[in-house]
């Protein structure tokens, strides 16, 4: 039998127990969304690489949903939550009136009440992985206290079906879909008294700055390059994955490596936000997308056939005569956008000229265009030879994009150029105001090649690197490969990985 005074101090023990539990009559124990983000938690393990991109494994497809989630808010949580925002038309109560006509587009089509009653419907798995996906994402706001979210306290299974949504909405505007088809608040019964539509009118203006926002230019095509193993000098199939988007806000690409023991083994990018691998490989396929637009241009076949006068050309049943010069600013590029091609800035600066249409009744329109940058460029930089990497800049502002960009700060030189005048490297940049050079915004954004075989090989590089942090070793540790060209290997098998490791952790533990 205990002695009394250890009765009493047992009797306290648990009284004190019970009240640490209830929280002196408020219930606090752990919900069953928490209980299943601890045991989520503890069957995944993050292995993140040299380069930050996290590996993540898992004993279960949740398992995995749950650690690239985490991972993908360790790296850029404000960006995700932004995005996750806007999906549900609720942009302007963290960023203003600007976002308005965002907000009235997404509810117009009733994202957030569809998107509900889309998860009700689900078949269980994937209801599974749905409350995975908010698990992963609500444990790490738990675990880490320092970070304040602006808006979502608490995020929602359904969450992913929102963002799903809206970037099938987003893409309305290549459809032909005009913003005075969307009605926007009630209808008006019959013989009510006639509504001033002037407010309407200016929803109307919002839409159509909206849609044009949401259109992809023809300079956001996409490569993507499958190669059969007669083609490649290994002999095995090979595939390049090279998505053209903007490097910052909305619909950023985010590398990693999902593995779970129910199957799943699969690299590449998903987008910010969404809890899957858009394009990557598997142990024995892969896969990409690209956006593709039809009758973009025209070509001219011209017939010149006068030996008598080589420059006159067949038109309808008569001749034109071609006008002809020689440019040596020119004559002797190898046309290849190097960093250091003096060439390259006058012809793509030229291309600029003439696509703005600013020279279209000039009599020579090229050569008044070509005049027209050597004058800038002398007026700029001294002298008109300036080589391309000087001008075409590569530099990390805030995740979205409204920081501006600035030639006192770190930038790196890029082989790129603009897509529309027939440049692999896609490299779309923009003059900041102010600055004599112009700064990426969108092109190349995550990059890989894979070879295929027994085991599959692959290099990859990602525009800045892993993480959005200024702070973090991998907020630019893959700008200067990027800038140049190059790749960086990546792991696959978990040997490859263990042997090239910076950290390991279960997510919300050794951050």
């Amino acid at each position: 039998m205990l002695p009394r005074f250890a009765l009493l101090s047992v009797s306290c023990l648990l009284a004190l127990s019970l009240l640490l539990i209830r929280g002196g009559g408020q219930d606090i124990r752990p919900s069953a969304p928490d209980l299943l983000a601890e045991k989520l938690a503890r069957s995944v393990t993050i292995y993140r690489d040299k380069f930050g991109v996290p590996h993540v494994f898992g004993k279960t497809d949740a398992s995995v949903v749950f650690g690239l989630m985490y991972a993908q808010c360790e790296d850029n949580f404000w960006q995700l939550e932004t995005d996750l925002t806007r999906s549900i038309g609720r942009a302007a109560e963290i960023d203003g009136e600007k976002w308005l006509a965002n907000d009235l587009a997404y509810r117009a089509f009733e994202i957030e009440k569809l998107s509900k009653a889309e998860y009700e419907r689900l078949p269980a798995k994937s209801k599974t992985l749905c409350d995975a996906f908010a698990a992963g994402l609500n444990y790490f706001v738990a675990r880490n206290p320092q970070i304040k979210p602006r808006l979502i306290t608490r995020f929602e299974p359904w969450s992913i079906l929102a963002m799903n949504r809206m970037g099938r909405i987003s893409g309305l505007g290549r459809i032909g879909l005009r913003p005075g088809e969307i009605r926007i608040g009630a209808l008006e019964p019959a013989g009510a008294p006639q509504t001033d539509h002037r407010d309407f009118d200016l929803d109307l203006t919002a839409l159509q700055s909206w849609f044009d926002e949401m259109k992809a230019e023809p300079l956001e095509g996409s490569n993507m390059w499958a190669i059969a193993p007669s083609k490649s000098a290994s002999g095995r199939a090979m595939l390049l994955i090279n998505p053209h988007v903007g490097f910052f806000g909305g619909g950023q690409r985010y590398e990693a490596h999902l593995r779970s023991d129910e199957g799943l083994n699969v690299y590449g990018f998903a987008i910010l936000g969404t809890p899957y691998i858009r394009s990557g490989f598997t142990q024995n396929l892969g896969w990409s997308h690209t956006n593709n637009y039809a009758d973009t241009a025209d070509a001219y076949l011209e017939t010149f056939d006068d030996p008598e006068n080589p420059l006159a050309y067949r038109y309808g049943n008569g001749y034109r005569a071609a006008v002809e010069w020689t440019e040596k600013e020119l004559a002797d590029w190898d046309r290849v956008a190097g960093i250091d091609s003096v060439p390259t800035t006058l012809f793509l600066l030229m291309q600029e000229r003439l696509a703005s249409r600013s020279f279209a009744q000039e009599k020579f329109p090229r050569l008044r265009a070509l005049e027209a940058v050597i004058n800038d460029l002398e007026k700029t930089f001294g002298t008109w030879r300036v080589a391309w990497g000087e001008i075409n800049r590569l530099q990390r502002v805030h995740t979205s994009g409204d920081e501006p960009f600035s030639d006192e700060r770190q930038s790196w030189p890029v082989v790129g150029g603009p897509g529309a005048a027939g440049l692999v490297f896609t490299y779309n940049a923009r003059a900041e105001k102010g600055q004599k050079r112009r700064y990426g915004t969108s092109g190349n954004t995550f990059v890989s090649v894979v070879e295929f075989g027994k085991q599959p090989r692959a290099r990859s590089v990602l525009v800045f690197g892993q993480s959005a942090d200024p702070k973090s070793p991998h907020h630019t540790d893959q700008a200067e490969l990027y800038a140049q060209g190059k790749f960086k290997d990546v792991r696959f098998a978990l040997k490859e990985i263990k042997a090239n490791l910076e950290r390991s952790y279960h997510p919300g533990y050794g951050r």
